[in-house]
């Protein structure tokens, strides 16, 4: 579980790196391929590996998306599946649906872990929820998260997005 949110932020800090060299062009590049909606069932089995019990769903008639859009739901996927592994519990299952209506795509997380009772216990400054916020209004969309209050507990991540 700890090699993969390390695998994860090594990724996203790679990613980082690499745009900001383009933009400060002073230093040398290191590309990688940026992932997007096709690489979601390869996270979603990195996830699986590191014992978190996942399942993905894709309803709807899917799209083409710009690489953009792309990269940010992968982020929001990948953001929202490693706080299910760190705050959940152990046992926890995780649901990942991506939903394509007409107008827009709404991606869901939501897990069965602790819930409200995971807030409580998280260490302070942590900047996940905020990122999937930030990756959705970045695109026009909205972000909502939150315990669950029935179901018998758990999180929910729901990221409205115009596609």
């Amino acid at each position: 579980m700890l090699a993969t949110i390390s695998e994860t932020g090594r990724g996203a800090l790679t990613d980082m790196r690499s745009l900001l060299s383009v933009l400060r062009e002073d230093s040398p590049r290191e590309f990688t391929t940026t992932p997007g909606l096709g690489d979601l069932g390869a996270l979603i089995d990195r996830m699986g590996d590191s014992g978190l019990d996942v399942t993905f769903t894709e309803t709807g008639t899917p799209r083409e998306v710009s690489d953009g859009l792309g990269l940010s739901v992968y982020r929001i996927v990948q953001e929202s599946l490693t706080n299910v592994l760190k705050h959940a519990g152990p046992s926890a299952h995780a649901e990942v649906t991506l939903d394509w209506r007409p107008d827009r795509l709404v991606v869901e997380t939501v897990d069965d872990g602790r819930g409200a009772a995971a807030l409580v216990e998280a260490r302070p400054g942590g900047q996940g929820l905020t990122g999937i916020d930030e990756w959705a209004r970045l695109h026009g969309g909205t972000a909502v998260s939150g315990p669950r209050a029935r179901d018998g507990g758990g999180y929910r991540v729901r990221v409205t997005v115009p596609a």
